[in-house]
């Protein structure tokens, strides 16, 4: 929808503000760019593994994994990921003016959407794989709000990190 073309400058101007202040440096990555991590891959195939237990704690209406991809052909998406498919390394969604269509977890992560508790334990798990990987010569920072919505998100993410087996820091 391009809204957020309407308040990126000011965004901009509050990360410039905060590196000025820290020295710190910055980074702007879109979710296109997120996605195509190598990492990224295994760790949806993970959450298809386990899609039972993750699912009814993050998804408990729907018991589904939200993860979706629009259709090429149109652009529409089953928002709520209700007739998704699982096979081997793909996802298999469903338009319903253009029939199935899928993504290849091999190569067309780049493509995926989530919706918003997916896309946080997704990034939680990658950052975790990240600062534990000694090949990476830094480590990412998480900032998460403090009010209930943040403390919630940060405590299943814990929880769901530790069900799949991944060392995750906690937030204080």
């Amino acid at each position: 929808m391009g809204k957020i073309n309407e308040f990126f400058n000011e965004y901009l101007e509050i990360l410039d503000y905060y590196k000025n202040l820290t020295g710190i440096n910055y980074e702007i990555r879109y979710q296109k760019e997120f996605n195509s991590q190598p990492e990224i891959s295994s760790i949806i195939k993970k959450i298809i593994e386990n899609k039972e237990y993750i699912s009814s704690r993050l998804d408990p209406k729907y018991n589904k994994i939200r993860i979706r991809m629009s259709c090429p052909k149109c652009g529409l998406t089953d928002k709520n990921s209700i007739l998704n498919k699982y096979e081997n390394n793909k996802i298999i969604f469903n338009c319903p003016i253009h029939g199935e269509y899928y993504a290849d977890l091999n190569k067309d992560t780049s493509m995926l959407e989530y919706n918003s508790p997916y896309r946080n334990l997704i990034r939680c798990i990658y950052y975790t794989l990240v600062n534990n990987n000694p090949n990476y010569d830094y480590q990412i920072i998480r900032v998460t709000g403090s009010d209930y919505a943040g403390f919630y998100q940060e405590e299943m993410r814990y929880k769901l990190a530790s069900y799949l087996g991944i060392q995750h820091i906690r937030c204080q």
